[in-house]
């Protein structure tokens, strides 16, 4: 299958994403949004499964920065000014390209 990328979430479900590679600046690997790490940065690159509608109604769009300010079950992130805090089940859905792994306190930054 040319043109369509595979890749596993943490979930072990199979997301398969067509024509991926066409997007410029992926020569990095993506990893799913519960896979980073506190204080670590990733670009929204896709959002999968039913729930789609309700994380782009919740600011999950592709190009947005998310930050992990709170790891855990539920995990709080940091997005276009506002926490949200998600479910692991929910937060494998969506791919991110990592972008920063500097430890940031969100209570220093004013948030």
């Amino acid at each position: 299958m040319t043109g369509y990328l595979f890749l596993f979430s943490s979930a072990y479900t199979l997301i398969v994403i067509p024509e991926l590679r066409r997007i410029e600046g992926l020569e990095e690997e993506l990893i799913s949004l519960d896979r980073l790490t506190p204080g670590s940065s990733g670009v929204v690159v896709a959002v999968q499964g039913e729930a789609r509608e309700r994380f782009v109604d919740l600011g999950l769009v592709e190009g947005t920065t998310v930050e992990v300010a709170r790891q855990g079950d539920p995990t709080l992130y940091r997005l276009r000014g506002y926490f949200l805090a998600l479910r692991r089940s929910d937060a494998c859905r969506v791919l991110v390209k990592e972008v920063g792994n500097e430890r940031n306190d969100y209570r220093s930054s004013g948030w």
